[in-house]
């Protein structure tokens, strides 16, 4: 008995020495500043948190979707008492960001407080203009915010750590940037327990879109040159793709079914079918698998063809959503810098169809330069093209983007504010149309693509 009580003794030592090193290790609070109402969970941000807690770091994570007002945020931030807070921001959400800060400031003026995400990969010392933030990390987060906490914790130089920009008594300084993870397959799986998943998967979905559905991530990086987009995705992701083994992602895609059964799956990531080998290699993992929920993409229309999509339906792939943005070649090719013929358009949507997979055309109107008549030949796509669905957007300058420096280059730009600035808003650049007649071609482009679903063509 003597010895059993020795054991016992011992064992509640080492669990009480591991308790007390994980109590007093920092609090790491995560928060993500966009709207994820009608979206997917903030996977980003779920990654970091994941990284963390296997290395025993005790994290939280809150959505500002689900936050009603300031006096509930600082309320939620205020009761988890965090030794560091990280906060993802997009350009327009900027502000948000800001009023974290600002909160997490007012609640205890020692809490560091670090940015990442697109604003701050693409505009770090912008993003360190706020009295309120402290580090800005450029590119992928995971690593560098273990680093942090670690360096932070045991109260080091950043110095020494990559991927970021950071204050000093001196000014702003920055660190050699990291490179992108090579083997994804490394990472944990987001934390999905520390989101709200039933609130995401109780959001109404779009049209073709098999509801309740979430997400996943299985591709990073993007070799294309879109001028609307990069070099903003390059600068966080890198310009070379890396994949997730086929294997690694239906390990995932059977971990949602099991626990949340959705609907339908999104594998996300950019131009999914950019490598075809590895793209069929994932079907055949996802039937041998026996994953029979259905799943969708989002991929270019010059990286598919008749074959590859008839694969993909017997995989259960149901729908794809391609970056069409315009039925003029002259915009696609002047503006966008998409390297996408009308004809390769049109042949995508038309193999879609003889394969049984429903087809969403990205569309993007307003352009520098357009021109009514360009806008019109994107009608006349439409009703040859038929998509099953569209979305419209308006051409915003983001910042960071070759199309944004176009604009200021021309002197397009209407306002400064860059918080204003997205694929939504009206006046932010100068346009061949005005903006009364942008929001009516939007109009169009939605009619038609409704009398087109109604069967009116």
């Amino acid at each position: 008995m003597s010895r059993a009580r020795g054991a016992n003794d011992a064992y509640e030592r080492e669990t009480l020495y591991i308790t007390r090193i994980y109590v007093e290790f920092m609090r790491v609070l995560l928060m993500n500043t966009w709207d994820t109402s009608h979206s997917h969970p903030p996977l980003g941000i779920g990654y970091i948190a994941s990284v963390l807690r296997e290395n025993d770091i005790d994290v939280k994570i809150i959505d500002y979707s689900l936050i009603k007002d300031d006096k509930q945020l600082e309320n939620k931030i205020g009761r988890y008492n965090a030794d560091l807070i990280g906060i993802s921001s997009m350009s327009p959400t900027y502000s948000t960001a800001k009023k974290m800060a600002e909160i997490s400031k007012e609640i205890d003026n020692t809490v560091k407080v670090v940015v990442g995400g697109p604003h701050s990969s693409v505009m770090p010392e912008h993003a360190l203009s706020d009295e309120n933030i402290d580090i800005a990390v450029i590119g992928e987060g995971e690593y560098t915010m273990l680093d942090l906490v670690k360096s932070i914790d045991e109260n080091k130089s950043l110095e020494s750590i990559r991927g970021i920009y950071y204050k000093t008594s001196s000014g702003i300084k920055k660190t050699e940037r990291r490179e992108p993870i090579q083997n994804l397959d490394e990472l944990p799986l987001p934390a999905r327990d520390l989101l709200e998943m039933d609130y995401y998967l109780s959001n109404v979905v779009e049209f073709p879109i098999l509801y309740p559905e979430t997400n996943l991530i299985a591709v990073r990086g993007c070799p294309f040159n879109c001028s609307y987009c990069q070099p903003t995705a390059r600068k966080i992701f890198g310009a070379k793709m890396r994949y997730r083994s086929p294997e690694n992602v239906v390990d995932e895609m059977e971990l949602i079914t099991k626990e949340y059964k959705p609907s339908s799956i999104n594998i996300g990531g950019d131009t999914l079918t950019m490598d075809k080998k590895w793209f069929y290699a994932l079907c055949d993992e996802i039937k041998e698998r026996g994953i029979d929920t259905p799943w969708y993409i989002g991929t270019r229309v010059d990286r598919v063809d008749k074959e590859m999509l008839q694969y993909m339906s017997a995989a259960g792939g149901y729908f794809i959503i391609f970056g069409v943005e315009s039925g003029s070649q002259r915009i696609l090719d002047e503006i966008m810098n998409k390297r996408i013929t009308i004809e390769q358009i049109k042949n995508a949507f038309k193999w879609c169809k003889e394969a049984n997979i429903f087809a969403r055309a990205n569309l993007m109107i307003g352009s520098p330069s357009e021109t009514k008549e360009d806008i019109l030949m994107t009608n006349d796509l439409i009703k040859e093209m038929r998509p099953d669905t569209t979305t419209i957007s308006v051409t915003n300058p983001i910042p960071g983007t070759k199309l944004y420096d176009y604009a200021v280059e021309k002197g397009l730009l209407k306002v400064q504010d860059i918080t204003r600035i997205n694929r939504h808003a009206m006046g932010t650049m100068r346009r061949e149309l005005s903006d009364e007649e942008v929001k009516g071609y939007v109009k169009l482009l939605w009619y038609t693509t409704t009398k087109l679903q109604l069967g009116y063509f």
